[in-house]
């Protein structure tokens, strides 16, 4: 159960007692009291909430948003559907972010590494409102004219904070503008699918430098979560696999794949997914949870327990074995081609920072690995950067981020 169907249900629990309390003679005070208490509460937290979250509910303005667009854009517009979309492992997302695997012949039989290409995509919402943007010829979030120019002067690997989740202006933006910054990252990615990118990319492109981002998910969920870790995902895909255990040929992805098929099937995949119902109970169960504050509640809730350093933080991890297999592929196909790979260690937005568990097992990782990556637990670790309505970086946090690999890059 989901922390917000939790939350719905409690509410109606509690509704359904004081209903109980009221119906007997002797509480039946006792119950007005109580819920002139509930109301009290709960209308105060509505007052404050409405300063800091949207009233709206997310799915409901989703679907608006993408249809305003669609009367906009006509036949080039689709919802991001990432290669983690593609997964065929399940677990607590839902069926409504996975794409059945009978679709993959529809789009070439191949296992997707970036969305559609050079198609208006739309994407999440944080505190800038809904965001889309076009992407390049091979469903990436660059400038097109880049892919002219055989040599990068920087690659970016990694999941939705490589591809600058829910901003307006991408990372690449702030990096200074002589420099020539590609980035392969999607939504849900993990250490697999940045193999997967990072190998076929280096078949036709030479970068400078690839700074692959590493982020919690990657490598660990917490224990109270159904959502499995991204790695243990795309362990269960044989087509990534070959990447990992360096068998059979690579697609060429950036070279000879016809990636028109996936254009087309996201197109009209996009307008199923957007205009089906079957996202009404979760809807329903929003709304009602939405009245009660449940986001601004949730979100000072955690914020204590970061802050007191207690509460539910107890994680599960991946094998550092099966961890530590892909990362040292990653640095045995840079240096094939003589590229130098460092990765960039990110906190979560509710993390301990330096003292968090998760960071202490990247540190046994990487020692082992006998790599020093760009540790930026500490330096990362701030509210300040990351989305008020979400848990990405805000603006100020792709700053903040870019600053760090310049000046790693430059020195």
């Amino acid at each position: 159960m989901s922390w917000i169907e939790l939350y719905f249900w409690t509410i109606i629990i509690w509704c359904f007692s004081l209903g109980v309390l009221y119906l007997v003679k002797k509480t039946r005070l006792f119950a007005l009291s109580l819920v002139f208490s509930t109301m009290l509460f709960f209308v105060g937290l509505k007052v404050i909430s409405s300063f800091f979250l949207t009233d709206q509910n997310y799915q409901s303005n989703k679907q608006k948003e993408f249809l305003a667009l669609m009367d906009i854009s006509g036949n080039d517009l689709a919802v991001n559907i990432t290669p983690s979309a593609w997964l065929t492992s399940r677990d607590g997302r839902g069926l409504s972010s996975l794409v059945p695997e009978k679709f993959r012949d529809e789009i070439g039989g191949f296992f997707p590494l970036g969305s559609a290409p050079n198609v208006r995509t739309f994407y999440c919402q944080e505190d800038e409102g809904f965001i889309s943007y076009t992407t390049d010829r091979f469903g990436f979030r660059n400038n097109d004219e880049l892919w002219n120019d055989e040599r990068h002067d920087i690659v970016i690997l990694g999941d939705s904070f490589s591809e600058s989740a829910c901003v307006k202006t991408p990372l690449q933006d702030y990096f200074h503008p002589q420099k020539t910054i590609i980035t392969l990252g999607k939504g849900g990615n993990g250490p697999l699918i940045a193999l997967a990118a990072l190998t076929e990319y280096l078949e036709e492109f030479k970068p400078e430098v690839v700074y692959h981002f590493v982020v919690p998910n990657d490598y660990s969920t917490s224990r109270a979560s159904k959502i499995k870790i991204d790695l243990e995902r795309e362990l269960e895909e044989t087509s990534l696999r070959v990447y990992l255990e360096n068998k059979g040929p690579i697609l060429n992805y950036f070279r000879s794949i016809d990636l028109s098929k996936l254009r087309s099937f996201a197109i009209s995949y996009s307008r199923k997914l957007v205009m089906n119902n079957t996202l009404e109970k979760e809807e329903l169960i929003s709304y009602f949870s939405n009245i009660f504050s449940y986001d601004f509640l949730r979100s000072q809730i955690l914020f204590a327990m970061n802050a007191l350093y207690i509460g539910p933080h107890d994680f599960r991890f991946m094998e550092r074995d099966l961890l530590e297999d892909v990362y040292s592929s990653m640095i045995k196909v840079a240096n094939a081609k003589g590229v130098d790979l460092r990765f960039v260690l990110l906190p979560s937005k509710y993390s301990r920072c330096l003292n968090d568990s998760r960071h202490i097992y990247l540190k046994q990782v990487f020692s082992k690995l006998s790599e020093h990556p760009i540790n930026l637990w500490g330096t990362m670790c701030n509210l300040d950067y990351f989305a008020t309505k979400g848990v990405h970086f805000n603006a100020i946090g792709y700053q903040n981020l870019v600053k760090e690999i310049e000046q790693d890059f430059d020195g």
